[in-house]
């Protein structure tokens, strides 16, 4: 299973259309580290704001208090605390 972690409360929300185990399964951590999020109109890496913990899978976990969009659906997706995801099918 994938873990994201949330290491600081992003400004305004991410977007990160690339969240998603469609994306991830097939990377390795440090691919998935370096996948493109953006704050605003800024570009920035993943693990600006996320660790990476775990085995790219079809499970992903994100723990932490973000406000994310993205375009893809989950069919499962396991919130920890007070994370809000954002999502819209395809």
């Amino acid at each position: 299973m994938l873990k994201l972690t949330l290491k600081q409360q992003p400004t305004v929300p991410l977007e990160a259309d690339n969240i998603s185990p469609d994306v991830t399964a097939g990377l390795t951590n440090d691919a998935i580290r370096a996948l493109p999020v953006y704050l605003g109109k800024r570009t920035c890496r993943l693990d600006e704001f996320f660790d990476v913990e775990g085995e790219a899978s079809d499970d992903l976990e994100i723990h932490g208090d973000a406000r994310l969009g993205c375009k893809h659906e989950f069919q499962e997706c396991v919130p920890e605390n007070e994370v809000a995801l954002r999502c819209q099918g395809n």
